[in-house]
C-alpha cells in the first residue's frame, strides 16, 4: 500500500514533568515560545501532537525534557554538579560539555558522559563561577541542548594567626 501524508491542520503542544503531560495550547503554525517558566527550578518536558487536514489526530510525538543543573560549592572549593539527562534525541546523547566560565572569562571545561560532576576549583583570583552543561546529540544534523546556567559563590576562607612572637621566632 501507498503511504500518504496529508497537510498538517494543528499543533497540540504538552508540557509537564515526566510522563505527566498535559496540554498547553493548541496552534496552527510551527512556531511556539513557552515564556514564565522557572527554568532553574523544573525540568520541564514537552510533546508536540499533530492533526492532519482530515482531522485524523497522531499522538505518537517524541518527549523531550530540559535538564535541570544544580550545584553546590563547599568551604574547600568542592563543586558537585547534578542534572537529568536529556532526552528527546531518537539516537540519545553522545556527551555532555561542563560550560564554565569566571567574571573575567571562560574558563576550561569538562567534557562527560555522566550526569554528574565534582572538581576543586583552587582558582584564588576567582570568587564567582558560572556553570552550564550542553548536550551533544550522537545525530550530528540535531542542535545542542543547554541547561540553566547556575552561579556559585565560593565561601570566605580568611586565616589569621591567633598568636604570634614579637622577634618572630617560634
Amino acid at each position: 500500500p501507498e503511504i500518504t501524508t496529508e497537510p498538517i491542520a494543528q499543533y497540540g503542544i504538552l508540557r509537564g514533568s515526566g510522563a505527566n503531560l498535559g496540554p498547553i495550547t493548541s496552534l496552527t503554525t510551527t512556531t511556539f515560545r513557552d515564556e514564565g517558566l522557572t527554568t532553574d527550578e523544573v525540568s520541564f518536558c514537552y510533546r508536540i501532537d499533530a492533526t492532519d487536514e482530515c482531522g485524523n489526530p497522531n499522538r505518537n510525538g517524541a518527549v523531550a525534557c530540559s535538564m535541570l543543573l544544580t550545584g553546590s560549592i563547599s568551604r574547600d572549593n568542592t563543586v558537585r554538579l547534578e542534572w537529568n539527562d536529556y532526552t528527546g534525541w531518537q539516537n540519545g546523547v553522545r556527551n555532555y560539555v561542563i560550560e564554565k566560565s569566571y567574571v573575567t572569562g571562560p574558563a576550561a571545561g569538562t567534557t562527560t558522559t555522566v550526569s554528574e560532576l565534582e572538581e576543586v576549583d583552587n582558582n584564588a583570583s576567582e570568587q564567582v563561577i558560572r556553570y552550564r552543561v550542553r548536550a551533544v546529540p550522537n545525530d550530528n544534523t540535531l542542535a545542542e541542548a543547554f541547561s540553566n546556567e547556575i552561579t556559585l559563590i565560593k565561601p570566605n576562607n580568611i586565616y589569621y594567626p591567633n598568636a604570634f612572637t614579637p622577634n618572630n621566632n617560634s
